[in-house]
């Protein structure tokens, strides 16, 4: 007999395609079942889930229109974000992206907030989930995305893009 579990998620992959909607679920199952932590980022303004659980805000700059009440923060982390001069430089544009990763990731290396950041990820990790939060509408290219990939040259093995 098949568990309720397996038959979900079969059903959502039944034309032999995972969806994002089975992908999402099987994410969920795999924290739910096999207690997997993830480091996962997503736009502050998104709802609060509880399975976001430690939330660390990556942006040098409070995003508008959401209250620290409702962002419900574990961390701002103003230090580990782009300088005003490598993000003024960027001004959002995804051409200026690769140049904008190269930049950020130079002053990663050489930002003493660095070694900091990555242990407090590291030791959050063992606890449960842990979220980059990042207030940039482009979901593709942000600081979050450097940052993930920045963990991970760090050993942070849960550092995977889950967008």
């Amino acid at each position: 007999k098949r568990s309720r579990i397996n038959y979900s998620f079969k059903s959502l992959t039944s034309r032999g395609h995972y969806t994002l909607v089975g992908l999402f679920v099987y994410s969920i199952v795999i924290i739910w079942i096999g207690g997997r932590t993830m480091l996962k980022m997503k736009r502050i303004y998104e709802d609060v889930e509880k399975h976001d659980h430690f939330r660390v805000l990556v942006d040098r700059i409070w995003p508008r229109g959401v209250s620290k009440e409702d962002a419900q923060l574990d961390e701002w982390k103003k230090g580990i974000a782009p300088s005003d001069k490598v993000r003024k430089s960027y001004d959002h544009d995804p051409d200026k992206f690769d140049e904008f990763k190269k930049d950020y990731l130079n002053e990663l290396k050489n930002n003493k907030d660095s070694d900091d950041f990555v242990d407090l990820i590291k030791k959050q990790l063992k606890k449960g989930n842990v979220t980059l939060l990042y207030g940039a509408k482009d979901k593709n290219h942000n600081q979050a995305i450097v940052l993930m990939d920045y963990l991970a040259s760090r050993g942070v093995t849960e550092a995977k893009s889950w967008e």
